[in-house]
């Protein structure tokens, strides 16, 4: 069901379409669950159906209407008791980088840390550096 067709629904409409795919979505559950139902797409289908009918009711109850954005100007269509608005919708900040002291560790911890040679016997070193000179 598409989302225009759903805020067309009335309100007692809405409750019963509710109550439906919730049913839906339990009957979708089970049979999934028992093997009897192999097309596992309509268990996200049945939430997202659920998730458009309790947006026009959230709406509705708020009274703020709904607004459309179009993604190539940045312009919005908001529509609020039968009258439609257009207002310009200001771009997405950019995502911030991570400074701090987590940032920091995580750099530690990439670092290579450094390892402790291994003890030598200094008389072998000297008796080494004494047979290269001959």
């Amino acid at each position: 069901m598409d989302i225009n067709e759903i805020r067309g629904l009335s309100d007692t409409d809405l409750q019963a379409a509710l109550v439906d795919a919730k049913q839906e979505l339990w009957k979708v559950r089970f049979d999934l669950a028992t093997r009897q139902e192999k097309n596992y797409s309509r268990l996200p289908a049945t939430r997202q159906r659920i998730a458009r009918i309790l947006t026009v009711m959230t709406e509705r109850r708020r009274g703020d209407g709904y607004a459309h954005v179009n993604g190539v100007d940045g312009t919005a269509e908001i529509h609020a008791e039968g009258a439609v608005a257009t207002a310009t919708v200001a771009a997405p900040a950019a995502p911030r980088r991570r400074t701090g002291t987590r940032a920091a560790a995580n750099v530690a911890e990439e670092a290579p840390a450094a390892t402790a040679a291994e003890p030598t016997d200094s008389a072998d070193d000297a008796e080494n550096t004494e047979e290269k000179s001959d």
